[in-house]
């Protein structure tokens, strides 16, 4: 099985709860830090090796288009399939396929994860489902899995028991198989899930890192946040932050921690420009039984209450 190279968008809804703003917009175009939402989506994509798009656009579709226009600003090739906005979203994949790939990412315009599509692609291939979803815990949830991670239920209505699991906006799927599962092109995708998972035809991938959606205007700003360019610096410890010990001794207790002073004095100078530090240091002292772990947490403790 060849890798992904394609990715679709489900981009065609109304946005209601996100009114007054959809009234002008599309929710895809809703923006987070001067650029719209969907850019986030494709650059994270493209990022991991996907340059191809096919943006399934309904309401307010010119608005996408006109923004991004066939991806060549961003090195992205896109393409796409509009539909009147009142297509269900079954209805919409129906009427591109002959733009898809024969295996494909299927994703929602509203939702933002991190993960490793490399590995999400690994699992895919793995199981040998026509649909891996991408799902995060989550009590209630909409998807019940049994222990090797097959889709037991897809309850969009979250009205029946162990639905400890949600699918977070993102899905790779092998067209033809899934295809195979209309009987009516004018439906909703979530009927084909729902019929697919009750023949354990679906996967589950789980992410158990926090996903992020602009569903509504409370998760549009915690999103917005989210993606806000961060300024951070990896930084060593001993040697760099503070003076090492002697050779095969490590730094055990904190009264034994001896700051380097231009290190401590440019952190102090740089976090008051907005940068943050993550500190890494390998710390063998604890495998060899020479540093306590509390002890150790106490050192970067006091670290962090001096730099402040």
């Amino acid at each position: 099985m060849k890798r992904l190279q394609q990715a679709v968008v489900l981009c065609g809804g109304l946005g209601t709860r996100l009114q007054p703003y959809t009234d002008y917009i599309p929710k895809p175009m809703i923006p987070c830090n001067g650029r719209p939402f969907l850019w986030y989506l494709l650059q994270q994509l493209h990022e991991q090796g996907i340059n191809k798009f096919v943006l399934l656009t309904g309401y307010l579709g010119e608005k996408i288009k006109d923004y991004f226009d066939n991806g060549s600003e961003w090195g992205w090739q896109i393409e796409y399939s509009e539909g009147p906005v009142e297509w269900d979203t079954g209805k919409r994949i129906w009427e591109a396929k002959e733009k898809i790939d024969d295996i494909f990412l299927l994703l929602y315009s509203d939702n933002f994860a991190s993960f490793s599509l490399n590995k999400a692609f690994a699992f895919h291939k793995k199981n040998h489902k026509p649909i891996t979803f991408m799902v995060s815990p989550k009590n209630p949830g909409n998807i019940e899995l049994n222990n090797i991670c097959v889709v037991q239920k897809y309850d969009n209505n979250r009205s029946d028991i162990n639905l400890n699991y949600v699918e977070i906006g993102y899905m790779i799927i092998e067209k033809d198989k899934v295809l195979s599962f209309y009987n009516d092109p004018d439906c909703s995708f979530s009927l084909i899930l729902h019929k697919m998972a009750s023949q354990q035809q679906i996967s589950a991938w789980i992410q158990n890192d926090q996903y992020h959606s602009i569903s509504d205007p409370d998760r549009w700003k915690k999103t917005e946040e989210y993606l806000k360019p961060k300024k951070i610096i990896l930084i060593d410890r001993d040697g760099v932050i503070n003076h090492k010990a002697q050779k095969g001794e490590y730094i055990t207790i904190w009264e034994d921690f001896e700051w380097i002073e231009e290190t401590r004095e440019a952190m102090k100078h740089l976090a008051q420009e907005g940068f943050q530090f993550i500190v890494i240091s390998n710390q063998a002292g604890i495998a060899r039984g020479m540093v306590e772990l509390d002890e150790l947490d106490r050192i970067h403790q006091n670290m962090k209450d001096e730099l402040q």
